[in-house]
């Protein structure tokens, strides 16, 4: 085998690597949705955490432990303008799957501040039912669901981001146990955009965000 073909095995390797790498991060937020109340939380304000900068620049650590103090989900590790700012915790793992219920610690680093809290996860029903993956196709919006309860009552309807209904797909319908594919094709001509599944789980509501490209 030539040096060039040799570089190009390399390479690929490589690139095959980094996206191995990538997969096993798992579920991640930016620090914008970071900074946003959940709307499908019973409890946001309880699950809020404040991290004051007092400095120009600060490098800060944001992390959930549970009681046993494992790490649980690194929420945030970034440099920070002076300010002070309110993050909100989901009560998801760093692979995305709701936490069980039970106390867990949200340690806050930022330069000289160091603080400890609990935070304690309850549920309502339907809040922690199911489990969610977005599809990579925004020409043809999806997402899996993946149900823990069997007999679910399921809703589901597409908002646009003026929080308008553009378009109802399910009303009240029954679920069984495991994984359901929920796929949506705009009826009518719908902008390229953001856009929000509101899919209710026995009476409450999630809003899972989305893109869409006509």
């Amino acid at each position: 085998m030539g040096i060039m073909n040799m570089r190009k095995l390399y390479y690929i390797i490589g690139c095959l690597i980094v996206l191995v790498s990538l997969s096993e991060q798992g579920f991640s937020q930016s620090f914008a949705e970071l900074q946003k109340i959940p709307r499908d939380s019973i409890n946001a304000e309880q699950m809020k955490i404040w991290v004051p900068v007092e400095v120009p620049k600060c490098s800060v650590k944001v992390k959930i432990y549970d009681s046993e103090n494992n790490l649980i989900r690194d929420l945030l590790n970034k440099k920070l303008y002076k300010g002070y700012y309110n993050l909100y915790w989901d009560k998801k793992d760093d692979s995305g799957k709701y936490v069980a219920e039970g106390v867990y610690n949200a340690a806050v680093s930022a330069c000289k501040f160091k603080r400890t809290k609990p935070k304690i996860v309850n549920y309502q029903d339907g809040e922690n039912i199911s489990d969610f993956t977005i599809g990579s196709d925004s020409t043809h919006p999806s997402f899996d669901m993946q149900l823990h309860e069997d007999s679910v009552v399921v809703s589901l309807e597409i908002y646009n981001n003026r929080e308008f209904v553009v378009d109802s797909l399910l009303s009240d319908s029954l679920f069984a146990l495991g994984k359901h594919n929920l796929g949506w094709q705009p009826k009518k001509y719908l902008p390229t955009g953001t856009y929000y599944y509101k899919l209710s789980l026995n009476g409450f509501n999630h809003w899972i965000q989305f893109r869409y490209k006509r």
